[in-house]
């Protein structure tokens, strides 16, 4: 009887640390007002394309932004993202609106500093890492991963705060 309740009292034990803890709406606020450099009109233009990100903050929980790729007068990239909780992790979301039948990808937080934010998806069909890095004020870099692709860069600087 003493080994039963000893194993039980195990089980139960081991479950409870395996939950995963809420965030609380505090601990949200926190996280994504560590983020809130990456507020405003991010642009870089080279001679073969301009790529413009805006991104807005919505409340404490939410984050808004748009990525547009132009070449040669004509646009290659068009999504709509968002940076938002749910009650345990940071998402970054998005989606691509010049394909009908895309689906919304959806990262998760993995890292974060003062100047660093890494979202990562394994299981991504294109990409599976997205870092966002403040290499100095107003300037960004952009390092989109994928499994068996290169690492596409991008440094941006912010025109609008």
């Amino acid at each position: 009887m003493k080994k039963i309740t000893t194993i039980l009292l195990c089980i139960i034990i081991i479950t409870a640390a395996c939950k995963p803890k809420y965030m609380s709406t505090r601990q949200k606020t926190q996280l994504l007002n560590k983020m809130g450099w990456l507020h405003g009109m991010w642009v870089t233009q080279a001679s073969t394309f301009m790529l413009v990100e805006t991104w807005k903050k919505v409340n404490d929980t939410v984050f808004k932004g748009s990525s547009i790729m132009i070449m040669a007068n004509d646009t290659v990239l068009n999504e709509k993202m968002s940076i938002e909780t749910n009650k345990y992790n940071v998402l970054f979301k998005s989606q691509n609106l010049m394909d009908v039948n895309s689906n919304t990808a959806t990262f998760t937080l993995s890292k974060l500093t003062a100047k660093k934010i890494i979202f990562s998806n394994p299981s991504g069909k294109l990409e599976t890492k997205i870092s966002y890095v403040e290499t100095a004020p107003g300037v960004m870099n952009i390092f989109i991963e994928g499994s068996g692709k290169p690492v596409e860069s991008f440094s941006l600087h912010n025109l609008i705060k």
